[in-house]
């Protein structure tokens, strides 16, 4: 498995990933921690819940449910 499905796959499991908590998973900074997740929301594989400390990197299927509103699903 890439890394990039590796971390898809965590924010899965765990609802939502954060910068801190990939950069201790992987031992790398916050600032490249905050870099791939950046490249993931790019892709489209993730989106991004939040502001400033409370950002949240939640798969891009389930950021509806994060954000605790807006349950109609609308495709483009």
């Amino acid at each position: 498995e890439s890394m990039d499905e590796v971390l898809v796959a965590a924010a899965h499991q765990h609802g939502a990933l954060t910068t801190s908590l990939v950069a201790g998973a992987l031992g790398i900074s916050n600032t490249e921690a905050r870099r791939y997740l950046q490249w993931l929301v790019q892709e489209g594989r993730l989106e991004v819940v939040g502001r400033a400390r409370g950002t949240k990197y939640v798969p891009k299927d389930e950021q509806a449910d994060a954000a605790g509103t807006d349950e109609s699903q609308e495709t483009s």
